[in-house]
């Protein structure tokens, strides 16, 4: 976790995931047309919204680019480097170290949609955006939340085929792999082939959030992919 919080790369994700919302708040209260209420909406609830903008970033894939760049520098670069060796004779396993990367990964994001949260809550009230409506909703707050907890499961399954991407090419291949999947994923989406299976219509929060089949494919990826990135990273050669 500590050496995710000291690159420049996370500093530059936290601050956009904070001005983002923030963005989206001056808009609307703009009446500037980058943001506007579907059906000529008068107000929405403030969980509401939040709901909205958190879901839009998730379809804009932004998470995915974030767990891009953040990957690659926790451990592709840390191969390219070296300095894994030094990880490794410090760890009591690869294993406990893989998990180790992950969960700082994990972490870092989850900060980082609590903060686009607050900011979309703090947004609404900074510009006293008559509009949003701030009372405690029962409805709106378990759709945000389900939304979030969706969001975050699609990012944590992203983050681990960005780490076992890492161990078989490196920094820039990384983002290459990471970018490649996006795009091939929504040419198959469009071709209407499999789409429940893509991560690109996975990644839809807003059409398949309450979906337990999306939920159940997004646990067999996690599941996939955290097996084959520990058998890897096990049996991988990094000493050299």
């Amino acid at each position: 976790m500590d050496k995710i919080s000291k690159r420049k790369e996370t500093y530059l994700f936290l601050l956009i995931f904070f001005t983002i919302p923030i963005f989206f708040s001056y808009q609307l209260n703009k009446d500037s047309g980058v943001v506007a209420l579907h059906s000529n909406r008068a107000s929405i609830n403030i969980f509401e919204l939040i709901d909205l903008y958190l879901g839009f970033i998730t379809s804009l894939f932004l998470p995915f680019i974030a767990i891009s760049g953040m990957t690659t520098s926790t451990l592709a670069r840390e191969i390219e480097e070296g300095s894994i060796k030094l990880y490794l004779s410090h760890s009591k396993s690869r294993s406990s170290l893989f998990l180790a990367k992950f969960m700082s990964l994990a972490v870092t994001m989850l900060i980082l949609y609590v903060l686009f949260c607050a900011s979309g809550y703090l947004g609404s009230l900074l510009f006293d955006n008559k509009k949003v409506i701030f009372d405690y909703n029962a409805e709106a707050i378990r759709s945000l939340l389900q939304t979030f907890l969706y969001s975050y499961i699609v990012t944590i399954v992203l983050e681990l085929i960005g780490l076992f991407s890492s161990l078989f090419v490196g920094v820039t291949g990384t983002y290459i792999v990471m970018l490649g999947l996006i795009f091939i994923s929504k040419i198959l989406e469009l071709s209407n082939i499999s789409k429940e299976y893509l991560l690109t219509f996975l990644c839809d929060s807003a059409k398949v959030k309450d979906s337990n089949e999306a939920i159940f494919t997004l646990c067999l990826y996690l599941l996939l992919f955290g097996i084959l990135g520990l058998i890897t990273f096990k049996k991988m050669d990094v000493k050299k």
